[in-house]
């Protein structure tokens, strides 16, 4: 089981895919960084509801100065000159963008072994199915895990040189909000590599995966809006919005809640995918 870990470990890492999504991520973190404010993959109307509602009149005067700004270095003046806050918290808050690097890893990992007959020939051997997948499932949190830490600690060093400590926030305070995001983003991780050995096909995979995110949020956001319900409700515990709340001062209920959460995620995904896995014939 070691040697499959070490194996998987190797092989993401020798080709290029793994390298080609760490820069986009550092690109992502960059531009964050220079416009002083967290970008999002996919919809924010959720997270902007929620921020919006503790807006102060000094926070309503800076976004009127923001959308008035001609370009990209006018933003950057503004907010270097009226803002002051902890941007590396808000950042770790779109941490939802790591999804589609967790979606690499996943498939590079899991589908690709299962579509090119590689999972057949090592079954083939003394491995067992249920050892087969728990060194997939480890390879994948511990490399999951390591992207996240990379992801967090690459960014909030950058930001010190970037803009400041006028925009940082205790490494302390910022290590334990990247902890209380742990147990989620392994929920994360488990959702798909459920999704992974359920479809076992690259482009099945791909194809759920992706745009996966974005059609929950349109889903909820349309039972709010159909429904009249309190928003707050549906999104409490929509991914994006859990991670974003998470870096937002939680109270220590929330933070055992989404926590709890997370580990259902692990746990239910992991079994869907384990016994599918048992049951399905490898070609």
């Amino acid at each position: 089981m070691l040697n499959i870990i070490k194996s998987d470990i190797y092989r993401i890492f020798r080709g290029k895919g793994i390298y080609i999504a760490i820069i986009f991520m550092f690109i992502m973190i960059v531009g964050s960084l220079f416009i002083i404010s967290p970008g999002y993959i996919g919809t924010t109307v959720m997270i902007d509801e929620g921020t919006s509602q503790g807006m102060t009149p000094e926070n309503v005067e800076l976004m009127e100065k923001v959308s008035k700004a001609n370009n990209i270095l006018d933003i950057r003046e503004i907010m270097k000159e009226y803002a002051e806050f902890d941007l590396d918290k808000q950042i770790i808050g779109a941490n939802i963008n790591l999804y589609y690097l967790f979606i690499i890893i996943v498939f590079i990992v899991i589908c690709v072994d299962l579509s090119d007959s590689t999972a057949k020939n090592t079954l083939s051997s003394a491995i067992s199915r249920e050892k087969y997948y728990i060194s997939k499932v480890c390879t994948v949190m511990i490399i999951g895990i390591f992207m996240t830490l990379l992801n967090n600690y690459g960014m909030y060093f950058l930001n010190i040189i970037i803009n400041g400590k006028s925009f940082s926030s205790d490494f302390i305070e910022f290590t334990k909000y990247t902890i209380i995001q742990i147990p989620v983003i392994l929920g994360m991780l488990s959702i798909l590599i459920g999704i992974a050995f359920i479809t076992k096909k690259k482009s099945l995979f791909n194809g759920i995966t992706i745009p996966l995110l974005m059609i929950v949020q349109l889903i909820l956001q349309g039972a709010i809006t159909i429904f009249h319900l309190e928003p707050t409700i549906m999104t409490n515990w929509e991914l994006q919005y859990m991670i974003n709340n998470l870096t937002n001062n939680p109270s220590t209920e929330y933070v055992i809640k989404a926590s709890l959460l997370g580990i259902f995620y692990v746990i239910i995904f992991n079994l869907i995918g384990y016994y599918t896995f048992k049951k399905t014939e490898i070609k």
